[in-house]
């Protein structure tokens, strides 16, 4: 069983049961990317697949997926509370049943006045330390993870151990182009107490 990854009030992300399929529906038809050679430029680009996923681009996708989580959030504090940016932002990274969760959060941070929140957001930071799975259109990664800098008292320790999972984006949900990657996260699941299943992108 997944366990909820809790950051001090900011994230309170409940996965139950396995980690989600990263095909988010049984009818609709599975999105792509192109898939391309690797290549040893040092410059990523993280708007495609690799034929061969490592760590380095993964890495670089959820270090693009943290300064757009980041900017969603700086928006939602310079306007003291959601509108239709912060709403597009987060849609365009976080997948349906996610998005929904941090949906209800940032309205708790509104009905107190942004309490938790920075008042000058930093970015999520995540440290990618393996993969566990990954495919064409999934990826499943163990990490270390902080929110630390969203928020004015830090939790201690900062970094959560844990475990992310990634998806090919789907376009609907990022028609103006907020989320530069082809990668959506599923899931942001806390390591304490869970278990990985076997060939999870399967």
């Amino acid at each position: 069983m997944w366990r909820q990854r809790f950051a001090h009030g900011f994230l309170a992300l409940l996965v139950a049961g396995l980690l989600a399929s990263c095909d988010n529906s049984e009818n609709d038809p599975e999105p792509t990317l192109p898939t391309v050679p690797s290549t040893t430029t040092t410059t990523i680009d993280v708007t495609k697949v690799p034929a061969t996923i490592d760590v380095p681009y993964v890495q670089a996708v959820m270090n693009a997926l943290d300064k757009v989580t980041g900017d969603a959030v700086r928006v939602f504090v310079a306007q003291r509370g959601p509108n239709q940016e912060w709403y597009e932002t987060f849609r365009a990274v976080f997948e349906e049943d996610l998005f929904r969760k941090l949906e209800s959060e940032f309205g708790n941070f509104a009905a107190r006045r942004l309490e938790p929140l920075a008042s000058l957001p930093g970015n999520p930071q995540t440290t990618v330390k393996r993969l566990v799975d990954s495919s064409s259109t999934c990826v499943v990664a163990e990490v270390d993870r902080t929110f630390g800098p969203l928020l004015r008292e830090p939790p201690l320790p900062e970094a959560i151990p844990g475990y992310v999972q990634l998806s090919i984006k789907r376009p609907e949900r990022d028609p103006r182009g907020r989320n530069m990657t082809g990668w959506s996260l599923v899931a942001d699941i806390d390591a304490k107490g869970s278990s990985i299943p076997e060939n999870p992108c399967a």
